[in-house]
């Protein structure tokens, strides 16, 4: 089911740059080691050059406060610790940036529930609505 998804996320390529929807540099946040294989590989896909992993919220947080990124992709939950201090510090530096999790709405804190989320497991098409969502190309 993965791969046929990518490979129609390939197929959608052209629809997103026609759209307007690049990266060139795109932070990860993830602490499962294929998930976090298979988002690089998608944003990948979408024209990003320079994709940073980081796998805890330590990481995460300095490369928030430092990094230079089109946009970042956010699990809610990295080893059981939230990720919600990273996103306020990409907020603040107005690096758009989407949640890739399993929750639910409502399971996010209330200042993020208006952020773009994407679900796991997701199709292409989710993808490339909470990418464009998260870079106000909605």
């Amino acid at each position: 089911m993965m791969l046929a998804a990518m490979l129609n996320t390939v197929d959608s390529m052209s629809d997103m740059a026609a759209r307007g929807t690049s990266l060139d540099s795109v932070l990860i946040v993830e602490d499962e080691g294929l998930l976090s294989m298979t988002m690089d590989d998608l944003v990948r896909e979408h024209g990003a050059t320079r994709v940073e992993v980081r796998r805890n919220v330590e990481s995460a947080m300095e490369a928030a406060r430092t990094g230079a990124y089109d946009c970042a992709v956010l699990d809610v939950t990295l080893n059981g610790n939230p990720t919600y201090a990273v996103a306020d510090l990409l907020a603040a530096r107005h690096i758009p940036f989407f949640f890739w999790t399993g929750l639910t709405v409502s399971d996010i804190e209330e200042r993020h529930r208006s952020r773009p989320m994407l679900p796991k497991p997701h199709t292409d098409e989710q993808f490339r609505a909470a990418l464009a969502r998260a870079l106000g190309q909605d």
